[in-house]
């Protein structure tokens, strides 16, 4: 997109990419990956959106929290060392 609008334009454009996001077993995270994640009820309901992170794989819960959550890094970390039943309060 940068490129086709800097040949159409002959302006100054600037982006911002990020890595592919990739659950613990190296699949990736997205649309095109299945089980796509919405903001908007109408694509997805609340319950959904509720069971896919509940159904997160313990591996990446951590990771996860500290990608989209507010909490801070501190509250994370309390919570690194939970295993089993505690995790699923995280």
């Amino acid at each position: 997109g940068v490129e086709l609008g800097r040949r159409v334009d002959s302006t100054q454009l600037y982006a911002l990419t990020a890595p592919l996001i990739t659950t613990s077993d190296g699949k990736k995270m997205g649309k095109t990956a299945g089980g796509a994640v919405w903001l908007n009820a109408d694509k997805l309901s609340e319950y959904d959106y509720w069971q896919f992170w509940r159904n997160t794989s313990d591996q990446d819960v951590i990771r996860f929290m500290k990608l989209f959550t507010e909490l801070s890094l501190e509250e994370i970390e309390a919570m690194e060392g939970w295993k089993g039943a505690d995790i699923n309060k995280a």
